[in-house]
Order: C-alpha cells, then sequence, then structure tokens
C-alpha cells in the first residue's frame, strides 16, 4: 500500500522572487518513522529469492565440486581412504547443518 504524501515547498534563500522551489522528499526520514508508518519495500521478498537461488546455486556446485577434487586432495596430502573419508564426511556434516 502507498500512501500518498502531500508534498510542502520551500522557497530557496535568496531566490523566492524567480520560483525556485525545493520539494521536501515525500519519505520517512529515519528508520523508526518508516516502521510506525508500515512502509515496506516490494522489491525486499524478491532480493531476498534472489539471494537465497545464489546460495543454492553455490553450494550445489561446492557439493559437485568435492567429490572431483577429492581425489587430488588425497594425492597431495597423501591421504589414505579412511583419511578422505574423515575428509568428506567433515564437509558432508557443515553442508547438512548449513541446509537447516
Amino acid at each position: 500500500m502507498h500512501r500518498a504524501y502531500a508534498r510542502r515547498k520551500k522557497h530557496v534563500s535568496g531566490a523566492p522572487e524567480l520560483g525556485i522551489c525545493i520539494a521536501e522528499t515525500p519519505w520517512p526520514r529515519n528508520q523508526e518513522q518508516a516502521m510506525s508508518e508500515g512502509s515496506t519495500d516490494s522489491r525486499a521478498p524478491y532480493v531476498a529469492l534472489a539471494l537465497l537461488y545464489v546460495a543454492f546455486c553455490i553450494s550445489f556446485i561446492d557439493r559437485a565440486a568435492m567429490s572431483l577434487a577429492l581425489a587430488q586432495v588425497g594425492k597431495e596430502f597423501n591421504f589414505q581412504a579412511a583419511e578422505l573419508g574423515i575428509v568428506l564426511s567433515a564437509f558432508y556434516l557443515g553442508y547438512a547443518i548449513m541446509q537447516l
């Protein structure tokens, strides 16, 4: 719901005879005033949805890349199969917690 605001005009000092006027902003000046008037940003849910989607995509890419990168990590650090399992389990535990 958009509330209509009355625009009050102030004359610029020294130039009222020229008709130069500055309109005051119709928006609330601080957060408390904005909350008290019930104004909401209609784009906020879409921005949140877009950020959640980007986070989901990054998480999916990480999950897919971990399986591919695990062989190289094992070779570089000379990990045995049990140690690679611990590394993979730690990754998936953190992944599962972040999905909640």
